[in-house]
């Protein structure tokens, strides 16, 4: 038994030399080159064999990937220790550039696709300068009015909206205000407008998305009070059957008409959120407000 035990001590023993993590590559740099050339050797032959087995084998080999990203993490301790220097350069460059000039600059630095130390480095370096332009562009965007932001869009958005810096700035303000604009508006405002935000033409902008959220907002406070308020919840309650008893009593309408009418009732406010909080209440899946109730 023990000399079993001895065996697989050194069987594990080898195992774990030949195991070697970043952190032991971040002490031995030289091996790690050695192991990521010997990776690469590995990948190509693979490649050239054409078989995605072997390639996969080797791309996720924890070795190659270790050592890799050892030389990757000391080429960027080495560039880091120019930081300074670098900020300092960015500044006499860009330094006296106006913040949508600025904006511009960091999107042609593609810091997103940054694949080189140095490269990111630089734009880490570049950030100082890139957060107080959005700090200077969002407070001249805030002045304007929101028609005067969307007769400007194509400024700084073009033809074709990109996810660029100077167009998602364009866009954060453009929501702010939006919402800005909604929120102190009540739920029947808010309905009335519906058509103007939410038109079937562009029902998924951005516009439509912040009326919703509004909605969505202002609709569960409402349901939540009249949860809670049982005197409300009646006295509302009771109205929307009463306004349902006056199109069912009106001979003038035909049954279709009526039918839309009293659908209509039910899905706007204030009787769709009182419906809402009759479910919630647990007094039903559903109601047709036919008759009065807590009297």
């Amino acid at each position: 038994m023990k000399k079993i035990a001895i065996v697989v001590g050194l069987v594990l023993g080898l195992a774990a030399c030949g195991d070697h993590d970043e952190a032991y590559y971040m002490k031995h740099l030289n091996k790690a080159q050695d192991m990521v050339k010997n990776c690469e050797k590995r990948l190509d032959n693979a490649r050239k064999k054409g078989g995605e087995k072997g390639v996969a084998l080797v791309e996720n080999d924890q070795a190659c990937i270790a050592a890799q990203k050892a030389l990757d993490q000391a080429a960027l301790d080495q560039e880091m220790e120019h930081f300074s220097e670098i900020e300092a350069r960015l500044e006499r460059e860009h330094g006296e550039k106006n913040w949508q000039e600025v904006l511009s600059v960091y999107d042609a630095m593609a810091c997103n696709e940054a694949a080189t130390a140095h490269e990111k480095v630089e734009c880490n370096a570049f950030n100082k300068l890139v957060k107080n332009a959005k700090i200077e562009g969002k407070k001249v965007l805030f002045e304007e009015n929101l028609d005067n932001l969307y007769r400007h869009e194509h400024q700084f958005c073009g033809k074709n909206p990109t996810e660029s810096t100077l167009c998602q700035l364009w866009k954060d303000v453009r929501d702010e205000k939006s919402y800005e604009m909604l929120t102190p508006l009540s739920l029947m405002e808010l309905q009335a407008i519906h058509p103007q935000f939410c038109a079937e033409s562009h029902a998924a902008t951005a516009d439509c998305d912040i009326w919703k959220r509004v909605w969505k907002e202002k609709n569960n406070l409402a349901v939540e009070q009249y949860k809670q308020d049982r005197a409300l919840f009646i006295s509302g309650y009771n109205r929307c059957v009463d306004r349902m008893a006056k199109i069912e009593g009106n001979s003038g309408l035909t049954a279709t008409e009526k039918r839309n009418a009293k659908r209509k009732i039910r899905e706007t406010t204030p009787c769709s959120q009182i419906e809402a909080a009759f479910i919630e209440k647990g007094m039903g899946s559903s109601t047709n407000f036919g008759k009065h109730i807590g009297e």
